[in-house]
């Protein structure tokens, strides 16, 4: 059965992504959320998810591009990011995330 996610535990999943992006010095990664986790971490809702929606990213000119195929640098991120919260939760947050991102090779291999 899929881990309940709640708020703290999203926004830790995110900056821990985020914080290993800006070590390895790779540009902002803008991520379009939608679902249960955008109204969650917004406040909206005062429940849990099971997973995150990404439905695009954005880039410099704040247009939405298509998450496919995902940057390297930030494949390198999540990789890395499992190395640190070794939770089951987290390992099925971040596969799910990478098959909402069209990686489902990647996300079994993690």
């Amino acid at each position: 059965m899929p881990t309940a996610l709640s708020r703290p535990q999203i926004d830790h999943v995110l900056e821990l992504l985020g914080g290993r992006l800006a070590r390895n010095e790779a540009p902002p990664v803008r991520m379009v959320v939608c679902g249960g986790a955008a109204m969650i971490v917004t406040g909206l809702l005062s429940r849990t998810t099971t997973d995150v929606d990404i439905v695009a990213l954005l880039d410099d000119s704040q247009r939405l591009v298509a998450p496919v195929p995902l940057p390297d640098y930030l494949l390198r991120a999540a990789r890395w990011t499992l190395t640190h919260d070794v939770s089951p939760g987290f390992r099925m947050l971040l596969k799910r995330l990478l098959e909402t991102l069209g990686y489902e090779d990647t996300a079994s291999a993690i």
